[in-house]
């Protein structure tokens, strides 16, 4: 289906709000899935005027029914998929794939009218595909409201450049970092992205968990950088003696949150009893993928 006859459809597919008033007005499902190969990466000025179509009352408040749209741009492909949101849709980061660039946007029961984005990116594969011409440097920035950012680092980087190029990061409030060698990771990029962003609450670390002196410098010198500057840290990881080195080295936050590697089958016991020996507030999620341990926070 190619791009103009595509979103033809989606304009026509927001108009059935008074088809099904007048005719099915006891529907209650409503299900699609559109799929639009080689999509322009930039143009979600597109995307944007089909969602306003989905914001009306009848589709957000009467009907309950969610739109998502989501990019994934990489080697092998350029699509663009709009689909109806289900309650099993997966949460930021693991929404999006790895990649060159992906992007997702949705409608929600509170939405307000205003497109927020969830970005992710790997910023070695974009720049080399700019330079070697598959992929166009935008002229303007891209996202109006990006409030959730991904970026993963398989390679080494120089420059962090094209990310002023797709946002004002003013709205940004999370930052997930994917590391797949932290050996050649700066930490001046977290200082450089705590500086232009100045909402920033939350970040996020998912890297092997070697076990090496040189993680556990890691571990401390990205504690020391972060403290007092964030809220929230999030870390993937189940390596007991990792979490502990991360709750004594950082300071000034609400929470740490431990997070399950897809896949884990690691289990939390020994390490809720270190939380329990050590007094340690904290709660463990439902489906116990997740560890949250409050800070300074002890049990009373």
């Amino acid at each position: 289906m190619n791009y103009t006859r595509t979103f033809t459809f989606l304009r026509h597919l927001s108009q059935w709000e008074k088809f099904i008033c007048q005719n099915l007005a006891l529907l209650k499902y409503f299900k699609f899935n559109v799929h639009m190969q080689n999509y322009i990466y930039e143009n979600v000025q597109d995307i944007e005027q089909i969602l306003k179509a989905f914001r009306t009352s009848f589709w957000i408040e009467h009907k309950q029914w969610y739109v998502t749209c989501k990019y994934i741009g990489n080697e092998a492909r350029s699509d663009l998929i709009w689909y109806t949101s289900t309650d099993f849709d997966l949460e930021f980061p693991d929404n999006l794939l790895s990649g060159t660039l992906s992007y997702i946007t949705s409608t929600t029961k509170n939405d307000k009218m205003n497109t927020t984005w969830c970005v992710r990116l790997d910023l070695s594969e974009i720049t080399d595909a700019i330079s070697s011409h598959k992929l166009n440097y935008p002229t303007d920035r891209i996202f109006n409201n990006m409030t959730q950012l991904a970026l993963d680092f398989t390679l080494p980087i120089n420059s962090c450049h094209f990310l002023s190029s797709l946002t004002d990061f003013s709205q940004l409030t999370i930052i997930w970092l994917f590391i797949t060698n932290h050996h050649y990771f700066e930490l001046n990029i977290i200082t450089m992205l705590l500086n232009i962003a100045c909402n920033l609450r939350t970040i996020g670390i998912s890297y092997d968990d070697d076990d090496d002196d040189d993680s556990r410098s890691f571990i401390k010198n990205l504690c020391s950088t972060i403290s007092g500057s964030i809220e929230n840290l999030k870390v993937r990881t189940t390596n007991i003696e990792y979490m502990q080195l991360y709750l004594q080295c950082v300071q000034y936050l609400s929470t740490v949150t431990f997070i399950r590697h897809r896949n884990s089958k690691d289990s939390w016991k020994e390490f809720i009893q270190w939380l329990i020996t050590e007094e340690r507030k904290f709660l463990l999620s439902n489906d116990h993928q997740s560890v949250q341990v409050f800070i300074n926070e002890c049990f009373g």
